[in-house]
């Protein structure tokens, strides 16, 4: 992923703010998504959200954290803890995109629909730091 020129202001910000390093930055209207080590997301969100909300009143933005993985389907994992996925395989469409499938059973399945807008900027990070075209919701039984 390239980070163009607010990417790296913003990344800074929350390196002087917080004490910590994004990996990565996507900026989505008035929201920022940072993917920080996941060893350091208590620091970045510091005790009772400080970290968080002194960043957000500086940049006027909203901010939301996620733990950085080393593929799409632990990322997707940590991104939504309270939910079981059954596992993830990546494959490729028809199409020539590629694919992340999510396995669930139907109880999880709806909760994660439940969560329809984490679901789209979830998607969009992994479009952007995984090479993932789309994530696919694979109800098994």
């Amino acid at each position: 992923m390239k980070l163009g020129n607010a990417e790296i202001l913003y990344i800074n910000a929350l390196s002087n703010v917080c004490g910590t390093n994004a990996k990565s930055c996507m900026i989505e209207g008035d929201s920022i998504i940072f993917l920080v080590k996941e060893d350091e997301i208590g620091k970045t969100i510091g005790k009772h959200g400080c970290n968080i909300s002194a960043l957000s009143r500086k940049l006027g933005k909203k901010i939301e954290v996620f733990a950085f993985a080393e593929n799409a389907g632990a990322f997707v994992r940590k991104a939504f803890p309270k939910i079981s996925f059954q596992g993830f395989e990546e494959a490729d469409s028809e199409s020539g995109k590629k694919i992340l499938l999510a396995m669930l059973d139907s109880e999880n399945k709806r909760a994660l629909l439940g969560e329809g807008r984490k679901l789209k900027r979830i998607k969009d990070v992994a479009r952007s730091n995984y090479n993932i075209d789309d994530i696919i919701i694979k109800q098994v039984i």
